[in-house]
């Protein structure tokens, strides 16, 4: 799950929620982020940076390397 700047979460349909559409499949897309909202804390990670820094700390944490940047 990664947070992402407004204009990017319009454009891409709130695409950033995905994992929040896998958790609970029948609330509408419109509704996402309302959802992410009420179960943010059963998500085991958050990347509040996000997905550039997601994707490095995945890359990282693949050749065993510090997630810092």
């Amino acid at each position: 799950m990664a947070l992402t700047h407004p204009a990017y979460e319009w454009l891409s349909w709130g695409m950033n929620y995905h994992a929040v559409h896998h958790m609970h499949p029948r609330v509408p897309f419109h509704q996402l982020r309302r959802a992410f909202d009420a179960t943010r804390r059963e998500l085991r990670h958050v990347e509040e940076r996000g997905y550039l820094r997601a994707h490095t700390a995945v890359v990282r944490a693949a050749l065993d390397r510090p997630a810092s940047l």
